[in-house]
C-alpha cells in the first residue's frame, strides 16, 4: 500500500495548493459533508500521533479512501489487541 500511496503522492506533486484546494472541496461536494468529513478523521487514525494529513490525501479519492481504510484497521487493531 505504502507505493501506491507514494505514486498517488508522486503524480499530485506539482499541482498548486489552490488547485489541490479546489479539488478537496469537488471532492467534499460529491461525497457529502458528512462521509467526506468521515474519511478525513478515519486517514488521519492512520497517522503517527501529531502529524497532519496531507493536502493532497484531502483532495485526492483514492488517496484518501485507502488511508482511512489503514486507520479504521490500526483502530480496529489497537481495541482488540491483546493486553
Amino acid at each position: 500500500m505504502a507505493e501506491l500511496l507514494a505514486e498517488r503522492a508522486e503524480a499530485l506533486k506539482d499541482t498548486t495548493p489552490a488547485s489541490l484546494k479546489l479539488a478537496a472541496t469537488d471532492l467534499r461536494t460529491a461525497l457529502g459533508a458528512t462521509a467526506y468529513n468521515a474519511l478525513i478523521e478515519d486517514a488521519q487514525s492512520s497517522l503517527p500521533p501529531g502529524e497532519k494529513l496531507p493536502r493532497h490525501a484531502e483532495a485526492d479519492a483514492t488517496t484518501l479512501k485507502l488511508l482511512a481504510a489503514q486507520g479504521r484497521y490500526m483502530r480496529a487493531y489497537e481495541r482488540t489487541k491483546p493486553k
